[in-house]
């Protein structure tokens, strides 16, 4: 399997860094990042663990919960597709269309 995180994906993962370093530290900023990409090896070794989003997010989209955020994602072959990565008080529905 390969991992492969979107650019809005990656703009989410630098907003997180952001906030959580100006709101409670650099050390908590790693800690929750280190959190973040231990989730990403999980999906890489079983991408089936996020459960199923919504079928209005998009087909074949999953969720897997990290501490207070969300990992939207989607398998297509050998490859975990990073979609998005939001916190659990984000609308899903503001970031996806349907496909």
């Amino acid at each position: 399997m390969r991992l492969r995180i979107t650019a809005e994906a990656r703009a989410h993962l630098l907003a997180i860094r952001r906030y959580t370093t100006l709101k409670f530290g650099m050390t908590q900023a790693r800690q929750y990042r280190s959190r973040l990409e231990s989730a990403f090896v999980t999906l890489l070794e079983h991408p089936e663990a996020g459960i199923e989003a919504p079928h209005d997010l998009g087909r074949d989209i999953r969720i897997l919960n990290v501490t207070r955020h969300c990992i939207f994602y989607r398998v297509d072959g050998q490859t975990v597709a990073v979609l998005a990565i939001l916190h659990e008080r984000q609308l899903p529905e503001l970031f996806f269309d349907d496909d």
